[in-house]
């Protein structure tokens, strides 16, 4: 069998080895093992699919770095990063504008974004990197607080089947939560000043617990919910000076299928769906610098979500005390 061509994918940190049998090697450091494909003519797909770092081609024209009020659309790299091309006004090849470069691990502690044009090679040892147009760095673990709420939900809505054995009970037990966060922009090659954005979100939890008895073995079922109240931001100067306020709208307390965002600087609007993270439509106002605009819009409409907060909030049912419940069943 003809061994296949090889095909250099730079935006794949990935390993792609072709065998001697038309089938594809991935190396993956992620998953720190190699996962080979058998499917022939796959490997763009795949390249892609498996990409954990991207760093996209620069294209033939690269478009100078916006000067004015713009409209941007933001489309996610791969599934398995959080990094992002930006386009001129539509998804199209000949509009891809600038990209924002995620750096930071997924599961705790500090990020940051970098928002970068194609003009790469300037910066030494890092060749692929273009010029950084603003950086922001903010905490992938915010901090939560939490605390008993007397009020829970109604569960007529929990469908737990026939209940038969009179032991049987059905206790909930419901929280209400803050959280309270910050993040930092850095003007690169565009501006001078530094802001901070800080968000706030509130919402509540609810776990509903049934006991059960099958031949005599007692079992229990568990079922949590999450939800967001209410999130608002507030744009800070370098001096403390609040220069904005505005609110997260969403037509979801629990996902983030619709996302909109008004505020002074910038209007936003993302639509999702339950398998795709969805692309988001920017548009930067006059009087705010169009990069920091976009980077600010972009960090709102990818961390300060209802889905993406609900999801960092772990509550530690067994470390709160309860002083009420509600209880549909008693022993």
């Amino acid at each position: 069998v003809t061994k296949p061509a090889v095909t250099i994918d730079k935006r794949a940190q990935c390993a792609f080895t072709p065998t001697t049998n038309a089938a594809l090697i991935i190396k993956c450091a992620f998953l720190n093992r190699s996962v080979l494909c058998e499917m022939p003519g796959c490997c763009d797909s795949l390249s892609s699919f498996f990409t954990f770092e991207s760093t996209p081609l620069v294209p033939d024209v690269i478009i100078p770095d916006p000067t004015c009020p713009s409209r941007f659309v933001t489309k996610r790299c791969s599934v398995f990063n959080h990094d992002f091309e930006v386009y001129r006004d539509e998804i199209k090849e000949t509009e891809r504008w600038l990209f924002i470069n995620k750096e930071g691990s997924w599961f705790g502690g500090k990020s940051r974004l970098l928002l970068e044009n194609y003009v790469r090679g300037r910066r030494p040892g890092k060749p692929e990197q273009g010029e950084v147009l603003w950086e922001v760095t903010y905490d992938e673990s915010p901090k939560y607080t939490a605390e008993p709420d007397s009020d829970s939900d109604s569960d007529a809505d929990l469908d737990w089947g026939d209940v038969l054995d009179p032991r049987s009970s059905r206790n909930t037990f419901a929280i209400k939560w803050k959280m309270e966060t910050e993040a930092h922009f850095v003007p690169g090659t565009k501006g001078a000043a530094k802001y901070t954005l800080k968000c706030k979100a509130k919402g509540g939890a609810r776990r509903t617990v049934l006991t059960s008895y099958h031949n005599g073995e007692k079992l229990k079922d568990y079922d949590d919910r999450k939800w967001v109240k209410k999130i608002s931001c507030k744009v800070y100067d370098i001096h403390g000076n609040r220069l904005d306020k505005f609110k997260c709208y969403s037509e979801d307390n629990q996902h983030s299928h619709l996302v909109q965002f008004d505020c002074a600087a910038f209007s936003s609007r993302r639509v999702g769906g339950w398998s795709s993270f969805g692309n988001t439509v920017i548009t930067t106002k006059e009087g705010a610098e169009p990069s920091m605009a976009l980077l600010m819009a972009h960090l709102c409409n990818t961390e300060f979500v209802p889905d993406e907060i609900a999801a960092d909030f772990a509550p530690s049912w067994n470390e709160i005390s309860y002083t009420d419940y509600t209880s549909d069943y008693e022993d």
